[in-house]
């Protein structure tokens, strides 16, 4: 049974002390909702109210109360279907312009905290709207390495897949304007006091050049949850990172990116030139990926426990990962960033071949420039053993 919107409004609007929401699809946003719950906490505020966790819509897995380490009795979990039409109280248009007169205001002193990967202006409008004497704040809590990605260029390339070429031209228009108005309600917010930035690195651009810090603010929150977490992964589990190559799949062919195998042609390569160097492999594949058997023909570990994240599990090793390899995913940036492990992508394998569809090579694209200046990008798998041979080498010595 799903809590609905109108439940949410009236449990707050009936007890004041009420001030906390966070949404959660995946288990790197249930730690960053855990993060923020220290966090308040240690500012002397206590978080009470729901933590809404929504299936995903391709795989229709979700989280449980089990996922999340710092909620009280005060915090309840509900399963929430997660759809905008639920939270619609305006048109687009209309429920903008709230969002953005709203952010101009800062008169009321009771604070409800929402806490979600991005500002939302839906949740804006229905809180403030039903919740009298209120005022949001957001807390942007990590989302990977698509916190860091243009929103503009993310939210297109997703969208055009839905829309014939006639309707390309007006959708690029519309969502050029979106952007610009989310930007312009960001920075407002910004000034007001009204956003918590949670995400693990901060971003700068120094001569066209990307650089990521570690976010001091929430960066000591982060690693006391892996810490907390560590104690209740079974060392058997651990085990299996510990020293070894970990290649982290990702959802290719399930999200229509590339009609063959050629995923799983490249990974079957890295595996076997790999093993013969005498390199240990585990597969970790994506939690949304299906056909996970397949990666037992290999001849390596398969680890496919989903219920605790890479993070917390490198947290917890003795024996650093050697390294990580994927394509394009959050499981990158938060290894180098959080653990300084190197990190490999595999981008430019997939950018010449013509089975991959053009907008994930787009992506691709913006993916190298942004993270070149830390990420490994060899240009083929010859490459890329080489590069992880040269790595096992050093550590022997």
């Amino acid at each position: 049974m799903s809590i609905s919107v109108d439940e949410i409004c009236n449990k707050f609007t009936v007890n004041q002390e009420l001030n906390f929401i966070g949404l959660a699809i995946t288990v790197h946003q249930a730690h960053g909702i855990d993060v923020c719950i220290a966090q308040l906490k240690k500012m002397g505020i206590v978080p009470k109210g729901f933590v809404l966790i929504c299936s995903h819509k391709q795989t229709g897995r979700g989280l449980n109360k089990d996922f999340f380490y710092n909620l009280a009795d005060d915090i309840s979990v509900e399963n929430f279907e997660y759809q905008y039409n639920h939270i619609k109280n305006h048109g687009a248009f209309w429920g903008g312009i709230f969002a953005y007169k709203s952010a101009l205001l800062n008169k009321f002193n009771r604070q409800i905290f929402i806490a979600s990967p991005d500002v939302n202006s839906k949740w804006i409008n229905l809180i403030e709207q039903n919740v009298e004497q209120s005022k949001v704040i957001s807390i942007i809590i990590d989302d990977g390495a698509g916190s860091y990605m243009d929103p503009y260029h993310k939210f297109l390339n997703a969208q055009l897949r839905n829309y014939a070429s006639k309707c390309k031209l007006q959708l690029m228009f519309i969502t050029r304007i979106r952007t610009m108005y989310l930007d312009g309600l960001t920075k407002m917010l910004i000034s007001n006091g009204r956003i918590i930035d949670n995400r693990i690195f901060l971003k700068t651009n120094e001569s066209g050049i990307y650089r990521f810090s570690r976010n001091k603010n929430i960066s000591e929150f982060y690693d006391a949850l892996f810490r907390k977490i560590s104690n209740s992964i079974p060392h058997s589990e651990v085990c299996e990172f510990e020293g070894k190559v970990v290649i982290n799949t990702q959802c290719l062919k399930e999200n229509n990116i590339i009609n063959n195998d050629l995923d799983f042609k490249i990974y079957t390569s890295i595996v076997k030139q790999l093993r013969e160097s005498g390199i240990p492999v585990v597969i970790k594949p994506h939690p949304r990926e299906k056909d996970v058997q397949k990666y037992k023909r290999f001849g390596c570990s398969v680890y496919n426990n989903s219920k605790y994240s890479q993070e917390s599990i490198i947290a917890t090793t003795r024996k650093k990962p050697l390294c990580i390899i994927s394509i394009m995913s959050s499981t990158l940036l938060n290894t180098y960033g959080i653990f300084g492990i190197p990190v490999i992508s595999l981008a430019k394998l997939f950018q010449d071949e013509g089975s991959v569809d053009n907008n994930f090579k787009q992506q691709l694209g913006e993916f190298i420039e942004l993270y070149n200046e830390i990420f490994i990008f060899p240009r083929n798998i010859s490459e890329l053993t080489e590069t992880i041979v040269e790595m096992y080498k050093s550590l022997e010595k």
